[in-house]
């Protein structure tokens, strides 16, 4: 597995010398630390968007479904038990997981990299929210596969 690096300058913090160490985002992104800091690089940074921008047409083809890109982007672990496509209605959840449709990283910026790949937003939003299913799907079946061990012993 190859990963691609970002590299980003620390702009928010005030007090850095030029000459100051960037910090680097591998990609895939693989904890959702990660996955909060690009946001936040992404909003606070033009530049930074236009690279993120840059390397998401990068790494898609047009022949290429979002399903298959997305984990060049972050895996399973980085978005798992810690992030949902849509709001956690429930007060009464154990777990309130946040919201991936208001981040730039998975919205605007997919859109604004692949629109010429024959995305619209509405569907760029759907085909996010099945992205964001099948990963629980297979956690559920990973899971579902480690207990009949388990009990097979």
């Amino acid at each position: 597995l190859r990963m691609n690096v970002l590299i980003v300058q620390n702009i928010f913090v005030p007090a850095i010398k030029p000459g100051a160490p960037a910090t680097k985002l591998l990609f895939p992104l693989t904890d959702p630390h990660a996955v909060i800091q690009l946001e936040d690089f992404v909003r606070i940074d033009p530049n930074m968007r236009r690279k993120y921008i840059k390397f998401l047409r990068r790494i898609k083809t047009p022949r290429q479904s979002l399903e298959d890109t997305f984990g060049k982007i972050c895996t399973d672990q980085a978005i798992f038990r810690h992030f949902n496509w849509t709001s956690n209605k429930s007060s009464q959840s154990m777990t309130q997981r946040e919201t991936l449709q208001h981040y730039w990283i998975f919205t605007d910026c997919l859109f604004e990299a692949w629109s010429s790949h024959g995305f619209t937003m509405e569907t760029l939003k759907s085909k996010m929210a099945s992205v964001i299913k099948r990963i629980y799907v297979r956690n559920n079946v990973r899971n579902f596969r480690a207990r009949s061990k388990i009990v097979e012993l």
